[in-house]
C-alpha cells in the first residue's frame, strides 16, 4: 500500500488491545475467538480449516499430544 499523496509505503503495526504497545511479527499467532472475549491460539493446521469468512468454529473435543507423535503432514 502506498499513500497517494506522498508515495510513501504504508506501515501496518498490530497493537495489543489491553496494553496498546505494537506487537513485533514475530510474536503475532493465529488464533481465534472461542466466545465471552476468550481467545485460542491455533496450530497452522487447525486455523488453516477456518475460511476467512467462517465465524464460528465449534470444537467438540481437545487431545493431548502424544510424545513422539509426528504432527507434520
Amino acid at each position: 500500500m502506498i499513500n497517494e499523496s506522498t508515495g510513501n509505503r504504508l506501515k501496518r503495526e498490530f497493537i495489543d488491545g489491553e496494553s496498546e504497545e505494537v506487537v513485533e511479527r514475530d510474536q503475532q499467532v493465529k488464533g481465534f475467538e472461542t466466545g465471552n472475549g476468550d481467545y485460542m491460539i491455533g496450530p497452522d493446521d487447525v486455523v488453516a480449516v477456518v475460511h476467512d469468512s467462517d465465524k464460528v468454529l465449534e470444537a467438540e473435543a481437545f487431545t493431548a499430544k502424544t510424545a513422539g507423535m509426528d504432527t507434520a503432514s
